[in-house]
């Protein structure tokens, strides 16, 4: 007598790095992972408990979907399961530093790109966009790292200089590193 009947829908769980799909199925089912364009990514067979791990060829990442099926011994399918890619993998906008305010001196107030300040530690100060979120900032002084900040929950930052700036052309610039380590380029 033929077996007709197909295997159970398998359970399948993506890691986070979107690498590796671990899952239970029908014993000794043929599993099978494929992306949205029909690429196969990765199979395995289900041991004697129907556990199965699969080792992806390529990563499901931020909203990739693989379709994993189980196919029995007499060829039967399963209905699929979809898996969807969670990590992040690209880089944030270039931030921009919005304003720089003099707070000591003859002079106080904004500071214009390619101005002058006697305030030997000026703020620096800008918004991102909210799902940058406790992100994090480096502060470059011509290129060299000088410190870091994080964004706050409104997407707003300001850094405050501790050290007094040197006598003579600053160029400050900063890069946004995401939650998931992603590296904006470099400001203006």
């Amino acid at each position: 007598e033929q077996d007709a009947l197909a295997p159970e829908q398998p359970v399948a769980n993506l890691n986070a790095e979107g690498t590796v799909i671990t899952g239970t199925a029908e014993a000794n089912a043929k599993i099978s992972v494929y992306d949205s364009a029909n690429k196969l990514l990765g199979s395995a067979t289900a041991d004697g408990n129907g556990q199965y791990t699969i080792t992806l060829s390529t990563a499901l990442t931020e909203s990739k979907t693989g379709s994993v099926s189980a196919t029995d011994a007499a060829g039967n399918q399963s209905t699929i399961t979809t898996v969807t890619g969670t990590k992040d993998i690209t880089a944030p906008s270039s931030p921009k530093i919005s304003d720089v305010t003099d707070d000591v001196g003859t002079s106080t107030g904004p500071v214009v790109p390619n101005g002058t300040t006697d305030d030997k530690r000026p703020v620096i100060s800008g918004t991102v966009s909210r799902d940058e979120v406790g992100a994090t900032l480096i502060v470059y002084d011509n290129n060299q790292a000088i410190g870091n900040v994080k964004v706050g929950t409104d997407g707003k930052w300001s850094f405050s200089f501790d050290h007094d700036l040197s006598l003579g052309s600053h160029s400050i610039t900063i890069v946004l590193i995401d939650k998931a380590g992603n590296t904006s380029l470099v400001s203006d």
